[in-house]
């Protein structure tokens, strides 16, 4: 029944496989910053045991030859696997590395890592179904292809010893060459905690145990990374309670560490399983520059984290300029749409030589079910201030639900650790589904990544060599959604070509976004910026343009994913016509008023206007009528009304001028209006005859009002209103007789 399920399953899928695959090849004939030469499967054994958890490593003193390690289940249990390659990532010759190492009959969670010499050193867990774990240490000096009898160098009968991971000093400094491990210790009882071990004789011999998190319950996923100067750095996920990432550093090769700071938090879920059944942790996979770049000694970290505004996973940046002291806040470094409900998970950051930062992750943006998952992977040239596009390299997505053969016999239970119950192995068919890391090394223009794919039908060990060239170039100006009058821009934009040579740029610009038609294209142009020729002046109209770099043989950078846009506009706007306060009127609470201006004078002269920048409006006033006594502006109105604030009051019985001009963004104006003049008259309560006093005069005037059909107030209305009850009637008359010939109370404020 199981097979049969299985073949469901893949018949299933096989179509989206296709016709995912056909979709590639298509996408595979764009040239872009980062170019994939090849998916290539690195393990070569024929079954459909699972293998994932995959690291790898460039040799420093040979790029061409590259080590990776993985979990191998080919025989049916945990084993690692270890893959070689003289030749790029091109072939690889591959096999287990230790199988059995006595006493024990697993190994797993492999990490690795190379000294500045070109000598790998690869880490397992070692452990058997009693419960005894330990960590296996192994040593090539040709490259992968030989490796030593492995040196134990934590060993442990009663506490499991869990997700470990080794780095190397390669600074040429005092502790060049140190060896750092930091791992998870699950007791037999009590909290779990983070511990540390160094070597400083090139793994032979292990300083004891350092426990370096506090004594909290779920802390994990230690990763372990070297500064510029030697430090020692180890983040970790503190997974109780909300949540947070915490973080530790040695100045004096792992000897002893400093105070824990939090760099993150709170993280949400420090722990899920994402659709598929896939496990994934928020842990900090941290990575150093120790290069001579502007950016030496800046720190870096990527995590998995649940956006807030949009609920699925997202892979988050942080960077530290401080050795750790200070972290800049997080960015969002995965370019699908926010909110796409796509999960992004297990990502794993490096840098180069030459302080290039990629990062890599699984994600899930190309199918909408959000089950399928390809390998994307982003650049930074900056020190992570700016990411290049995210770059696919998987060219099928994989299918997380592939099942196993049930020939897992090693034994009928799968050892109890912290991760996997135990329960049969093929009843937790994926043992640990994918695993919980991917792998990325980087040296030079060429980037490594190594991965779990399933396009086969079961869970293989696949590698891509993604060549960075020309990087497309960064487009400066026009700006982006900029208005302009000039009808003959100039175009300038930023070369990053990195590690190539630019020969020569294409400009293209278009009325249309997508460059299917009115394309104008100039090649051939020697350097970043061209200024249109007279001949080619613009009309008004929106434009998008581009660039592309291509170098001496041809190669091309590809276009940006997004063109900028501008918009030329070169119409006057019309003359705003003034509504109120009218004109010679009187006024005590003026709102001025005008008419909308949307388009320009163009329309007038029966020319269409096929685009137009947005319209703002410059209002003065002042006490004479050149505007020249008193001046009041106020710039960059988009509303067609305004009205002075309380802390600017206009001076009672005096005149005033006022008037509106029309501005549209691209920087045209239109000529003020013809003034209107008017007088402010501040209304007091209880004077409705304006004469500045409250007397019988006032009283006479307001029964005329009232009873005999005279004229209102004359400055306003609620001047007669004296009680303040939101009318003019007998009451305010009586009111008005108390206040004046009784000693009454005064009109209301």
């Amino acid at each position: 029944m199981k097979s049969n399920t299985r073949t469901l399953l893949l018949d299933r899928y096989s179509f989206i496989l296709f016709s995912l695959s056909l979709a590639l090849l298509v996408f595979s004939n764009f040239t872009s910053a980062q170019t994939v030469l090849f998916n290539v499967k690195i393990n070569s054994d024929a079954s459909t045991n699972i293998h994932n958890e995959e690291q790898v490593i460039i040799n420093p003193t040979d790029p061409d030859n590259i080590v990776a390690v993985w979990r191998d289940f080919r025989l049916g249990y945990r084993q690692v696997g270890v893959g070689y390659s003289t030749d790029g990532g091109s072939s690889w010759t591959d096999y287990l590395i230790g199988i059995d190492v006595a006493p024990y009959s697993w190994e797993s969670d492999p990490g690795i890592t190379v000294d500045r010499f070109g000598n790998f050193y690869t880490v397992t867990l070692c452990f058997e179904n009693g419960g005894t774990s330990a960590f296996c240490i192994y040593k090539s000096t040709d490259g992968g292809v030989t490796w030593s009898e492995p040196t134990v160098a934590i060993a442990s009968d009663f506490d499991f010893e869990d997700k470990e991971l080794m780095t190397c000093d390669q600074t040429g400094g005092t502790y060049d060459g140190n060896l750092y491990i930091a791992w998870t210790r699950f007791p037999v009882s009590g909290n779990s905690r983070i511990h540390f071990i160094r070597s400083t004789d090139g793994g032979t011999n292990w300083s004891g145990a350092l426990p370096i998190s506090d004594n909290i319950n779920d802390t994990q996923w230690p990763v372990p990374a070297v500064g510029a100067n030697g430090e020692v750095y180890v983040a970790w996920g503190q997974f109780a309670g909300n949540g947070q990432v915490l973080f530790r550093s040695s100045t004096n090769g792992g000897v002893s560490f400093g105070t824990i700071d939090t760099i993150y938090t709170p993280i949400s879920p420090v722990s899920t399983n994402v659709n598929g059944d896939i496990l994934v942790f928020t842990y900090p996979a941290l990575a150093t520059d120790i290069s001579n770049s502007p950016y030496s000694g800046n720190l870096y970290m990527t995590v998995m984290d649940r956006s807030v505004s949009s609920g699925d996973q997202d892979i988050f940046f942080l960077t530290s300029t401080d050795q750790g002291n200070t972290w800049s806040p997080r960015k969002r470094i995965n370019d699908d749409p926010l909110g796409n409900g796509a999960d992004q998970f297990h990502p794993w950051a490096v840098v180069n030589q030459d302080g290039v930062i990629s990062v890599v992750f699984y994600d899930r943006r190309n199918d909408p079910s959000n089950l399928m998952f390809d390998v994307y992977l982003t650049q930074s040239y900056d020190g992570g201030q700016t990411f290049t596009p995210n770059k696919r390299i998987s060219t099928v997505s994989s299918f997380p639900l592939a099942l196993l053969s049930s020939g897992l016999t090693k034994t009928p239970l799968d050892p109890v650790t912290a991760y996997y119950g135990d329960k049969p192995l093929e009843a937790t068919p994926l043992a640990g589904l994918i695993g919980e890391y991917i792998g990325l090394s980087s040296f030079g223009k060429q980037n490594t990544v190594v991965w779990t794919d399933t396009r086969e039908g079961d869970q293989e060990v696949y590698t891509a060599k993604v060549i960075t060239g020309l990087l497309i170039s960064k487009l400066l100006l026009p700006l982006n959604s900029a208005y302009q009058t000039d009808d003959t821009p100039n175009f300038t934009w930023q070369d990053l070509s990195y590690y190539d040579t630019v020969s020569y740029y294409r400009l293209q610009y278009s009325t249309n976004s997508n460059f299917s038609s009115g394309v104008q294209t100039l090649d051939s142009l020697p350097d970043t910026t061209f200024t249109l020729p007279d001949s080619l002046a613009l009309t008004d109209a929106i434009y998008y343009w581009r660039v592309q770099s291509f170098n001496s043989s041809g190669d091309s950078s590809g276009y940006q994913d997004q063109p900028f846009s501008f918009t030329v506009d070169t119409g006057i706007p019309a003359i705003p016509s003034l509504i109120s306060p009218a004109d010679t009127t009187n006024d005590s609470t003026p709102l001025f008023t005008w008419n909308t201006v949307t388009i320009s004078n163009k329309v007038k002269n029966f020319k269409p206007q096929i685009a137009s920048a947005p319209i703002r409006y410059t209002w003065q006033l002042a006490n004479d009528i050149g505007f020249t006594m008193n001046l009041l502006e106020v710039n960059n109105l988009s509303t067609t009304n305004y009205q002075l604030p309380n802390n600017q009051a206009l001076d009672n019985g005096l005149t005033y001028y006022w008037r509106v001009r029309a501005n549209d963004l691209a920087g045209n104006q239109s000529s003020f209006s013809s003034p209107l003049q008017f007088k402010y008259l501040a209304f007091i309560r209880g004077d409705v005859n304006a004469d500045k006093a409250r007397n019988l005069s006032d009283i006479i005037y307001l029964v005329n009002y009232v009873f005999k059909g005279g004229p209102p107030p004359i400055i306003s209305l609620f001047a007669g209103d004296v009680n303040c009850n939101g009318s003019v009637n007998l009451t305010d008359v009586i009111f008005m007789v108390n206040f004046v010939f009784k000693g009454g109370s005064p009109p209301c404020a």
